[in-house]
């Protein structure tokens, strides 16, 4: 049996109940790293994550669905699932016609991504053209970061042969829930080795530029998701303070190479006594989707994907 990093969220009930998490207190304002004009949730003087939406059937199965990640125009979904599949853990796509379109019933990315590997917690850059995950293709039982390319960004089926990122990102040890952030010469991969988040510097076309720094997030802080300015980044950890065994957290920075401040527990309605876990937040930092055990209710199995978005009062 193929090893994988997918560990089942602590079950743990807690009395208290911690209120939404209040971003205004957080980061104020942002500027576009790349000359963009971006608009985002922490632009907002209040507001709070909206009670979480179950995807339904389209998405979820009676299997595991984990890894989520939103597409940079916000219409396709990247999750992994350990459904019947060519392996362990496929990568699957669903797609929806406008931000306010139910998601279409998702489709296996075929055999040139997946394969009888475990593959897993994909992420896409900015554009579109590369596609970041995390397999033991090759090596079983070593899960290592690999890039996908495509000339269509339009096209979930028209990706190549993966690359792997090689030693400057991945080691003896377990790579895996790749995010890539910023542009030109800023832009940055951020990914998880063991409990912690790492960073390594990386090109427009997925080659890594110097070797992966741990990142201080103040302890254990897993599968980090960054929004496109870098200036907010989510993980998932079992932490002092939290709602059940494992939460979703926040943490923000003013400007690129600024630290990131300590991070803030996002609270209800996304966290719950029942673990919660591989969130993804969307490029303007106003969609989260994570990963609930069936516990949280609605379920159909052990882990199903939920999507929240911020709004203001």
């Amino acid at each position: 049996m193929k090893k994988v990093h997918f560990l089942m969220p602590i079950i743990s009930a807690m009395i208290a109940v911690m209120p939404g998490c209040k971003r205004e207190n957080l980061e104020t304002k942002r500027d576009a790293s790349n000359g963009e004009s971006i608009t985002s949730a922490s632009n907002h003087d209040d507001g709070e994550w909206s009670v979480p939406v179950h995807l339904g059937p389209e998405v979820n199965s009676s299997s595991r669905e984990l890894g989520a990640s939103i597409s940079p125009d916000g219409l396709s979904l990247y999750f992994n699932s350990d459904r019947p599949g060519f392996g362990s853990f496929d990568i699957y796509v669903s797609h929806r016609a406008c931000k306010d379109c139910p998601w279409e019933a998702a489709q296996n990315l075929g055999p040139v991504i997946n394969g009888l590997s475990n593959d897993g917690t994909p992420a896409l850059s900015h554009d579109g053209h590369l596609l970041f995950f995390n397999s033991d293709r090759g090596q079983p039982g070593n899960i290592d970061l690999w890039v996908s390319h495509r000339q269509n960004q339009n096209d979930d089926f028209g990706w190549e042969t993966p690359l792997n990122l090689g030693p400057q990102v991945n080691s003896n040890e377990e790579e895996f829930s790749p995010s890539f952030v910023g542009g030109g010469e800023h832009a940055e991969l951020y990914f998880s080795r063991g409990l912690k988040t790492w960073v390594a510097p990386i090109s427009q076309h997925g080659e890594v530029l110097g070797s992966a720094v741990e990142v201080d997030l103040g302890g254990e802080a897993r599968s980090a998701s960054v929004t496109k300015d870098g200036r907010e980044l989510v993980f998932w950890a079992t932490r002092p303070g939290g709602i059940g065994g494992t939460d979703i957290w926040m943490s923000t920075r003013k400007h690129i190479g600024d630290p990131w401040s300590t991070p803030v527990n996002l609270g209800a309605p996304v966290n719950t006594p029942f673990g919660e876990m591989e969130a993804g937040i969307s490029d303007d930092g106003k969609t989260l989707v994570f990963s609930g055990t069936m516990t949280r209710g609605s379920s159909l199995g052990f882990q199903d994907i939920w999507i929240s978005t911020w709004s203001h009062h």
